[in-house]
């Protein structure tokens, strides 16, 4: 259960809208440095270490699939922002194709995606 482990977040600003960022492969959080503080003036801005990844660390843990990462989501913005009213996500590289996941189960709750770096597939099916 998630619940019994946490994911890694920082977490600041408020507002009813949300920006969650989501890093990419090999990396944590802290690629969205003190350059994207300034987005916590106007909205709640979240952004987590993904599961397997800096200190969401966990050598216990053994589902790293998309719908545990969406629990893992679904629970910050349980705990984090619980008000908000529309859901922001900025993404790159693999934290993009969470990004896009999210938005699509979350059709009614996530307003714009921004991803750069988005890994790249020649036909739908290959990104499968």
């Amino acid at each position: 259960m998630l619940r019994d482990r946490p994911i890694s977040t920082r977490a600041f600003g408020s507002g009813s809208t949300t920006v969650l960022l989501l890093h990419g492969l090999g990396a944590t959080g802290d690629y969205f440095g003190a350059g994207y503080d300034d987005l916590g003036s106007n909205c709640r801005v979240i952004v987590p270490d993904l599961l397997g990844f800096g200190r969401s660390l966990d050598e216990d843990r053994g589902d790293f699939s998309l719908d545990a990462h969406f629990e893992a989501l679904d629970y910050l913005l349980d705990i984090h922002a619980p008000q908000t009213s529309w859901l922001v996500i900025g993404a790159h590289s693999m934290g993009s194709a969470l990004a896009v996941g999210y938005a699509n189960h979350y059709q009614d709750l996530v307003s714009h995606v921004f991803c750069w770096g988005s890994p790249v597939y020649p036909t739908a099916e290959a990104a499968i």
